[in-house]
């Protein structure tokens, strides 16, 4: 690496340490405080903080990060217009570029982690906001095959009444969860084909992620600490 890559890469550094903590404290308060907020409040803030996860989150990819800004704004006006003017194939529409869009992130992250030099704190925040994001993907689709068919996953189980309008979004994502770390607790199973398929997926990638990238992070520092002994 030449020095003026090192330098610049040390510029861009604190600005992106900064912005990965940023986002890692808007997803803990998406998993942790959303769902000890009374229900009817859980619609607003779930909307306020996966917006500010998915600007956020842009500022953190590699490459191209205003044409992804860009879009983002874009799918993130069309989700808040279709769901003031309940607008179901725009609403479909916007779901479908942010998950796109946020599974783009991920996979940046996860670059960049593998790429990288040295562990450093930088280096660690991107690999456990690349998990939790993971997480959140697959608890949007884990809510939109329940939209699709309400008798994809039991949650009637952990409901004490029949619910219409769809069940709170805190248990798509305390389900997804649970799936990734294949803890299994067994309140909520899935009951159809492509929910039992998803379920399959979310533990795989859940695995695989800690498997592989805790495999790289391990091998870094090994080589990084072997060459500053020598």
């Amino acid at each position: 690496m030449s020095e003026k890559e090192e330098s610049e890469e040390k510029k861009q550094m604190v600005p992106s340490k900064v912005t990965n903590t940023v986002l890692l404290v808007f997803v803990i308060m998406t998993l942790f405080f959303v769902p000890l907020i009374p229900l009817f409040l859980h619609h607003n803030m779930y909307s306020l903080l996966f917006t500010a996860i998915f600007i956020t989150g842009t500022q953190l990819i590699s490459k191209n990060r205003k044409g992804i800004l860009t879009l983002a704004i874009l799918a993130i006006s069309m989700t808040w217009i279709s769901d003031a003017m309940n607008l179901e194939l725009i609403m479909g529409i916007s779901k479908g570029i942010n998950i796109v869009l946020f599974i783009f992130i991920v996979l940046d992250l996860v670059k960049q982690v593998s790429r990288a030099k040295m562990v450093t704190p930088k280096v660690i925040l991107e690999a456990i906001n690349g998990y939790l994001l993971i997480g959140l993907v697959f608890s949007v689709v884990v809510a939109i095959l329940m939209s699709i068919d309400q008798g994809s996953f039991s949650f009637d189980k952990i409901n004490p009444q029949p619910v219409t309008d769809g069940y709170p979004y805190s248990q798509y994502i305390y389900y997804t969860f649970i799936t990734m770390a294949t803890v299994g607790y067994g309140d909520v199973v899935p009951l159809t084909p492509m929910a039992r398929s998803m379920s399959i997926l979310i533990s795989v990638t859940g695995q695989l992620y800690i498997a592989v990238v805790i495999a790289v992070l391990v091998g870094k520092y090994i080589s990084q600490h072997g060459r500053s002994v020598q």
